[in-house]
């Protein structure tokens, strides 16, 4: 039931069940309030059904999380990509323009 639970799960599902519980506690501290608690001696399936979800929610969040990040990291890249070619095109065309002889006038 507690393989992989990170202490925000367990804070969660703490505060949830209405027990009381500090952020600078451990996660086994946190552990063992909420097998003591009330709410747990009473229905434990309940309460690992419970903390399985706020898990799963949470991997979800990350997940998502991940992925705007990516997503976001990548535009970047392409903004910058389709801006550096516009530059590198602006530059070829201006040395190109530099670089067309000018026409001699015979002084004649």
């Amino acid at each position: 039931m507690f393989k992989n639970v990170t202490k925000v799960d367990l804070l969660a599902v703490l505060q949830e069940i209405g027990e009381t519980a500090n952020e600078n506690l451990k996660v086994v501290e946190l552990r063992d309030i909420l097998l003591k608690s009330r709410e747990y001696a009473k229905d434990k399936e309940f309460i690992a059904d419970f903390l399985a979800t706020t898990m799963a929610q949470r991997k979800e969040e990350e997940e998502l999380n991940r992925l705007r990040l990516t997503q976001q990291i990548e535009s970047n890249n392409t903004t910058h990509s389709v801006e550096n070619i516009q530059s590198l095109d602006k530059l070829f065309k201006a040395v190109q323009t530099l670089s067309i002889p000018v026409p001699k006038k015979d002084e004649t």
